[in-house]
């Protein structure tokens, strides 16, 4: 998958897909679940969906427009949440993730694959990409705790988290309430708990 802002200087909602499939049926089939899921997810409608030939492949590629209540984040590194807006982007993160998991569905929780957005005061992110739960080869792409975790650390604090999730050790984790004045302790403790805990279900 890969996700790009369109240039468009009316529109700056707006933004192209690429769906990288094995052939023509397997393109439409991943449309249409991503279309059913956007629908899930409200504030992102589907325009338009072509699919090209590609050497010994389909590229499915497919244009969304983000509801005009919201203003999209394309340069995250920019991006320094306070306490409150830390808290309920984790809420919002936790709820599609469940929303996903009814659904028997797996959201990819990583940069590159999400729309981050403003409303307001508020922050929040569409996770476009998700693929079959009840595919075994899919699970090691489960939403756990440390991908969200992951997501809202590295937004509060300003730092990127680089390596394996779970290979992370206490020390190479900074409290983000050390970076950010904005983040209470209580909450920078929480997320570096998670990140270096041992268990990490879903």
């Amino acid at each position: 998958f890969e996700i790009y802002q369109l240039i468009n200087p009316a529109n700056k909602n707006l933004f192209g897909i690429a769906i990288h499939c094995e052939n023509e049926t397997d393109a439409d089939k991943n449309y249409e679940n991503l279309q059913n899921w956007w629908r899930i997810l409200q504030n992102i409608s589907p325009l338009e969906k072509k699919n090209i030939s590609f050497r010994d492949h389909v590229i499915c590629l497919a244009s969304i427009q983000v509801n005009e209540n919201f203003l999209p984040i394309t340069n995250t590194e920019k991006i320094l949440l306070n306490q409150n807006q830390s808290v309920s982007l984790l809420k919002n993160l936790i709820r599609s993730c469940k929303i996903a998991k009814e659904k028997n569905l797996i959201p990819i929780i990583d940069v590159g694959s999400f729309i981050l957005a403003r409303a307001n005061d508020t922050y929040v992110i569409f996770p476009l990409v998700i693929i079959s739960r009840l595919k075994q080869e899919n699970h090691e792409y489960l939403c756990t705790n440390k991908s969200i975790v992951k997501v809202v650390y590295q937004l509060a604090s300003g730092i990127q988290i680089e390596g394996d999730l779970s290979e992370l050790k206490s020390r190479d984790i900074t409290p983000a309430h050390k970076w950010n004045r904005e983040i209470n302790e209580n909450l920078s403790n929480f997320l570096k708990t998670v990140l270096i805990k041992k268990d990490n279900k879903d």
